[in-house]
C-alpha cells in the first residue's frame, strides 16, 4: 500500500531501528494490517545480533539458539500478549487488532525503533507500565538497537542470583555462564559500572526535566527515551505528541 518513496524510507528506518517516518502519524497513517505485521517482523529481525543473521545465511541453523535471543523474543511475546489482553478487555477492538497493535508498539519500543501504529497511551495505566518495561528492555547486542541490551540484563541478574547463592552457601565455587561459556569477572564488573553510569545519567536527566516543570511521567519516560535513543516516551512526549 505504500508508494516507492515511502517504502524505501520506511525500509531504511525499520532496519536501522531509526524510527523516522515520512508521515507525522508514522505507520498508523497507512491504516494497513499487512504493513503493520511486516514492519513488526523486520523490527524484530533488526533487533537480533546481525552476526547471527550472517551465520544463518552461511548455513548455521543454531545461530538463533542463544540465551539473549530467547530472552529477547520471549519478553516481546510476553509483554505483547499482556498488553493485548488489557486492551481487548477495555476496548471494542477485536483481539486480532489488539494483538497486532500490541506486538507492533511493544516491538517498536523494545527495539528502540520508535514507530507507532496507534495511541497506546489511552489504553490505561497498566498498559503504560508495560510500555515503560518495553522501553527499558532493549534488544540484542550487535544489533542496530539502542538501549541497555538484553545480554547485560541477563548477566546482571545472573550475577545477583550467584551472589545470593554465595551468601547462602559461602563455600560454593561457581561461575556465570552464557551459552555454556564462562564469563570473566572483569566483564561483570564492567557491566555493573555501565549500569551505575546509566542509572546516574537517567536520574540526573530526570531531576533536571522535573525541575523544569514537566510532570513525573513525562520527565521519567523522556529521560529513558533520550538515554536509550528510543524516540517516543509517555505524557507530553507520547507517541502522538509532536
Amino acid at each position: 500500500g505504500m508508494d516507492g518513496f515511502d517504502a524505501l524510507n520506511h525500509a531504511m528506518s525499520t532496519i536501522s531501528t531509526g524510527g523516522f517516518s515520512t508521515k507525522n502519524s508514522s505507520i498508523g497513517y497507512f491504516d494497513s494490517k499487512a504493513i503493520i505485521w511486516i514492519t513488526t517482523f523486520f523490527m524484530i529481525i533488526a533487533g537480533i545480533n546481525f552476526l547471527a543473521h550472517i551465520r544463518f545465511f552461511k548455513g548455521d541453523k543454531t545461530c538463533y539458539n542463544t540465551e539473549e535471543v530467547k530472552w529477547y523474543l520471549g519478553l516481546i511475546v510476553l509483554l505483547s500478549f499482556a498488553m493485548a489482553i488489557i486492551h481487548y478487555n477495555e476496548s471494542i477492538d477485536s483481539f486480532h487488532d489488539a494483538l497486532m497493535h500490541s506486538f507492533f508498539n511493544i516491538t517498536s519500543l523494545a527495539t528502540t525503533t520508535g514507530f507507532m501504529s496507534t495511541d497506546y497511551e489511552t489504553w490505561g495505566q497498566f498498559a503504560l507500565m508495560i510500555s515503560i518495561l518495553a522501553m527499558m528492555m532493549s534488544a540484542n547486542s550487535g544489533s542496530t538497537a539502542g538501549g541497555v541490551k538484553i545480554i547485560r540484563y541477563v548477566l546482571f541478574f545472573k550475577n545477583i542470583a550467584l551472589e545470593i547463592k554465595r551468601s547462602l552457601q559461602p563455600d560454593v565455587i561457581t561461575s556465570i555462564f552464557i551459552d555454556d561459556k564462562q564469563i570473566r569477572s572483569s566483564i561483570i564488573n564492567a557491566i555493573f559500572g555501565f549500569f551505575a553510569l546509566y542509572i546516574l545519567t537517567l536520574f540526573l536527566l530526570f531531576m533536571y526535566l522535573y525541575a523544569r516543570g514537566f510532570d513525573f511521567l513525562t520527565a521519567f519516560t523522556a529521560s529513558i527515551s533520550m538515554v536509550g535513543n528510543i524516540g517516543p516516551g509517555l505524557g507530553e512526549v507520547g507517541p502522538t505528541d509532536n
